[in-house]
């Protein structure tokens, strides 16, 4: 069972970090990460590209503002969408434990926050990771991304692939147990999911937004979820119109909260953002 998102008194303070995914519009990403800075001081921003071969040299201005850069051997576009966690566990086995934190944030180039990571996110334990959108398999609606309204027929279009099937043989062989999916704007990762997942993913067939998070509850992480509100969800979407320019500076006129626009793929400074934060809202 996922359990909601809420600090305890008891807890430690943990140590959080930052990973940014990106492979093109090398302005925007630059921007990304200065808008990142400016909201979360001190934050470690650990970089991972996976754009073509050639490309990385277009990049070298965000290389400069990354505490760290990690560049994933080439793969076909649809295969790094569908194995997004392979991915990321590649990246921590060759690069990321090295690193110090205690939680990892993993954020696209694609998606703007316009208020502090512990906004969203207050902190994680190293056995917890929390994904948005998560959602028990059966519960699967993708007309309906907020986990806490009610889902309609199940039409997952992942469902219906022969990946699927695949996946369901495995499981039932390997693991048995409760089967997760979601669709999120970001993932928050423990240290410890981090590593037990890099351990044991690669031979577990399937598409990551129900591989991962079943497979992470399999090896123990403890699942959280969001509660994130009504707006949130209005604001992550991921067949909407990408955001335009004016769209997002009304939103950061708006009251702080959680605030979030995806997709956005335009360069944004901290300082158009906070100019605007300091006009009332229209």
């Amino acid at each position: 069972m996922a359990r909601p998102v809420g600090n305890s008194p008891e807890q430690a303070t943990r140590q959080p970090a930052l990973l940014f995914t990106f492979y093109r519009n090398p302005d925007t990403c630059a921007q990304r990460i200065l808008c990142l800075r400016h909201l979360n001081p001190g934050l470690p921003i650990h970089g991972l590209f996976t754009g073509s071969a050639g490309e990385e040299e277009d990049f070298s201005p965000v290389r400069e503002l990354l505490d760290s850069f990690y560049e994933h051997p080439v793969r076909a576009p649809e295969w790094l969408w569908s194995n997004y966690d392979l991915v990321i566990s590649r990246w921590f086995q060759e690069q990321g434990r090295h690193f110090a934190f205690d939680y990892l944030w993993v954020h696209s180039w694609d998606l703007l926050l316009l208020d502090p990571l512990d906004r969203f996110v207050p902190q994680l334990e190293p056995d917890e990771v929390l994904l948005p959108g998560l959602r028990p398999l059966q519960q699967m609606d993708e007309r309906v991304l907020d986990p806490l309204k009610p889902s309609g027929e199940v039409v997952w279009t992942w469902l219906r692939e022969p990946e699927f099937l695949q996946f369901v043989d495995y499981w039932r062989e390997h693991y048995g147990g409760p089967l997760w999916c979601e669709v999120s704007p970001f993932g928050v990762l423990g240290r410890e999911v981090c590593r037990r997942y890099a351990e044991a993913c690669w031979t577990v067939p399937g598409h990551n937004e129900y591989r991962f998070p079943s497979l992470a509850a399999a090896l123990g992480a403890r699942l959280r979820q969001g509660g994130f509100s009504p707006q949130f969800w209005r604001n992550y979407e991921p067949n909407r119109k990408p955001w335009t320019l004016k769209d997002v500076l009304r939103l950061a006129a708006e009251p702080p909260g959680q605030r979030l626009c995806h997709p956005f793929y335009y360069p944004i400074s901290p300082a158009q953002l906070q100019q605007r934060n300091s006009l009332p809202a229209t």
